[in-house]
Formats: structure tokens, C-alpha cells, sequence
């Protein structure tokens, strides 16, 4: 499951990939608004959600900021899945090295940036899993997903009390695992985004999708759907504790069928480590499809190691 939790403020997934003649026309104009930006606004007086995805505008398009999480753990199965294994002569090892690289960045549309108007946000994840204890220790699975998508900033009639609804988006993505058969694994989604805020610590981030359909001759993994599921819920919440900055959070995935039941869920722990920028990571997960190529294979993993923060 590529980790989507928030790089610091920076909450988990949103979605969808834009053709290249757009990113490129897009690049060659800057919005009136991008020209003339407001001064940021200092961390500490904007919410989280509004940090992470610049929702009150204040930040230049083209900057690249944090997506989903970065970061580098040693990564420990109870049951690997030898359909995953790079090199059959070799037995397949429970621990390995697992790391997730990820960016996005908003792509200038020229339009004016007012209410009502969809911010095009494009970004990009990478996610490996790596065989260091196997001889020449190869890489057991690389996951790419390239993705792009519209976001809504909602203004005021998104709040009741303490809860806030702050943007709403719709995208495409694609995620692959750039492997020949038999071991390819792709799937293309429409994906939709609910983003909240419950106070000023705790973040929720719906995204229900839908698998674009392919041709049964090009379909490397046709039943995706039945373990993967058609959505996930993603919760964060920050906190103190004996005086340290800490964050939790959870990833919850299911197919919602009651005859063939299958999902999955993760949960993380992050607090701080040598620098500012640079916190501990303790994540676990159960389930199917922690990466594609075990989309339909069940484990249970934990990892721990450094997560990069606030970048």
C-alpha cells in the first residue's frame, strides 16, 4: 500500500494524471494571481489542510512541496509473496529495505485564482521495496503512480463547529510496477477527494475511485477490484506527549462486499528525531495489496526508520 499519510502538514493522497501537452502548455504561462501573490502567511495561523495544498493561495505555482510521505524504514513481512520474488533461485527474504519518495506541485492554468475556480495539481510517487539480503540484492518491487487532479478550496459554508469540510477534488491516476509478465501489475483510476478537518490537530481524507475499464487482452491483474476495494479512508491526528510533538494516523481499505470480504489497513507513529525536519516512523499493516504486485496476496508487515517532515 503506498503510505499516503501527510508529510508533516501534509495529509495523504489526492489524484489524477494530465496529459503532458497540457503540463507543458500550462508551464509556458504564469495566472495574474501567481505574479502578484500575497505574502505567506505565517505555518502556525493556517490549518493543516490549507498548508498542505496552499488553499488560501498564497504560494507560487511550479513549487514542488511534499505529497504523501517520505521516507526509509527497515520493513519485516510474516509472509512474503513468492509471486514477488526477483530472483527464484534465491529464497525470498522476510526483511528488506522499504522507501517512498514523493512530490507534487500546482501547474499555472493562466486563469484567475478565485472562489470557484479548481486549483491542477500534479504529483508524483515512487515507492521500493529492496532485497538487501538476497546476493546482488535486487529490488523485489518498484511502484510508480504519476497523478494528476482538480482541487475546490470550500470557503465558509463548509463548516459545522469544529468540523470543517476544506476542499473537494477529482482526478486520474495511474499506478504501475514497470515489470513484464507474468509479474506486471497496472491499474488506471477516476478518484475523488473529501478533505476535512476535525479542530486544528486531526485531519480525514476520503477518496473513492473507479477503475477505468481495459481490454481483457491488455488487463494484467482483472480482479484488482475484489481486494483493493473502491476507496480508502485515511485519519491523522497530532498531539503532545511528555512534552514531545507527536502524530498518528491510520489508512483503512475495503472492497465493502459481505460474501468475499477483503481490505486492509495501516497505522503509523511518527515523533521527532535528531532534526526538525526529520522525525521517527513506526508504521504497521494488514491485509491485501500493500504493494501491486501483492494486490492480491494477504500479510501482515511492520516497518520502522526515519519519515522526512515539513520539507
Amino acid at each position: 500500500m503506498t503510505s499516503a499519510l501527510r508529510s508533516a502538514s501534509c495529509p495523504r493522497a489526492l489524484v489524477a494524471a494530465p496529459p503532458l501537452l497540457v503540463i507543458v502548455a500550462a508551464a509556458c504561462q504564469s495566472s495574474s494571481a501567481d505574479r502578484g501573490a500575497a505574502p505567506t502567511a505565517p505555518d502556525d495561523a493556517r490549518s493543516l489542510w490549507t498548508r498542505h495544498y496552499d488553499l488560501d493561495r498564497t504560494e507560487p505555482s511550479l513549487k514542488l512541496s511534499p505529497h504523501r510521505a517520505t521516507y526509509f524504514t527497515g520493513h519485516y513481512s510474516d509472509q512474503p509473496n513468492p509471486a514477488s520474488n526477483p530472483s527464484p533461485q534465491f529464497d525470498l527474504e522476510h526483511g528488506e529495505l522499504e522507501f517512498q519518495c514523493s512530490i507534487k506541485t500546482r501547474l499555472p492554468l493562466g486563469l484567475e485564482r478565485r472562489d470557484g475556480v479548481p486549483d491542477l495539481w500534479f504529483g508524483y510517487t515512487q515507492e521500493g521495496h529492496w532485497q538487501v539480503g538476497q546476493p546482488s540484492g535486487p529490488f523485489r518491487e518498484t511502484n510508480y503512480e504519476p497523478e494528476g487532479f482538480f482541487l475546490w478550496p470550500v470557503r465558509e459554508w463548509g463548516k459545522w463547529g469544529p468540523v470543517a469540510l476544506k476542499a473537494l477534488g477529482v482526478g486520474v491516476s495511474h499506478q504501475s510496477n514497470g515489470r513484464g509478465r507474468p509479474q506486471s501489475r497496472s491499474w488506471n483510476r477516476v478518484v475523488g477527494q473529501v478533505a476535512v478537518e476535525f479542530g486544528d490537530a486531526t485531519t480525514m481524507l476520503l477518496r473513492p475511485w473507479w477503475r477505468i475499464p481495459e481490454s481483457v487482452v491488455n488487463d494484467e491483474n482483472p480482479d484488482i477490484d475484489e481486494f483493493m476495494g473502491d476507496g480508502d479512508l485515511a485519519l491523522e491526528h497530532s498531539f503532545q506527549w511528555l512534552g514531545f510533538d507527536l502524530s498518528a494516523g491510520a489508512l483503512v481499505r475495503n472492497n465493502l462486499d459481505s460474501h468475499a470480504n477483503r481490505g486492509a489497513i495501516e497505522a503509523w507513529f511518527a515523533g521527532p528525531f535528531l532534526h526538525p525536519r526529520l522525525n521517527w516512523f513506526l508504521k504497521g499493516f494488514s491485509g491485501y495489496g500493500e504493494t501491486l504486485i501483492d494486490y492480491d496476496h494477504r500479510q501482515q508487515t511492520i516497518a520502522f526508520g526515519v519519515i522526512l517532515r515539513d520539507w
